[in-house]
């Protein structure tokens, strides 16, 4: 009874999830690599999750209607709403957020076995200035999940997550 009750739940979760569509390909994920430019060189803000490094992003919900929306959404919540300034409340992390991606050129990679949309994104040098451990441990969702951040300009694919490493995108992403 425990597994179908979990399968029943599982389904319902996976179908309540909206799909929204880039050049009519189904996004069901997405994320956001930022980084900066030090020296001619990229440094890219990875979070570390239970085992991987990879971009700032996630699932959509139910409450997102777009897929700026769930993107804007996930990178405030995983950066607990300090991405850009430690004083920032939720809304206004999430208009910063929103500001800087309609002001700034971005480059977009798509998964399609993943179905997963990734914004690569520069940030200015403050940014990369200011200590990562005013992300947090933990997401200020409740979710349980511990994470980690980091600013890497040597990455190791060997240590990225599968749906960036595996993704027709990996090695121009990283470029």
């Amino acid at each position: 009874y425990m597994l179908l009750y979990f399968v029943i739940i599982f389904c319902h979760n996976a179908m309540s999830r909206p799909t929204f569509y880039y050049d009519e390909k189904p996004v069901k994920a997405g994320g956001v690599l930022f980084y900066v430019t030090i020296d001619g060189k990229r440094h890219y803000l990875l979070r570390k999750g239970k085992k991987h490094w990879g971009d700032i992003g996630g699932k959509t919900e139910i409450s997102d209607k777009s897929i700026m929306d769930m993107l804007i959404r996930e990178v405030t919540e995983e950066t607990n709403n300090v991405l850009f300034d430690v004083s920032h409340t939720t809304d206004e992390a999430k208009q910063a957020l929103s500001n800087h991606l309609e002001n700034t050129d971005f480059n977009l990679f798509y998964c399609e076995k993943a179905k997963y949309i990734l914004l690569r994104v520069e940030v200015d040098a403050s940014v990369y200035g200011l200590d990562t451990s005013r992300f947090g441990t933990h997401e200020s969702t409740g979710k349980k999940m511990s994470h980690s951040f980091s600013w890497v300009h040597s990455v190791d694919l060997k240590t990225i997550h599968p749906r960036i490493k595996y993704s027709n995108f990996c090695h121009s992403v990283f470029k």
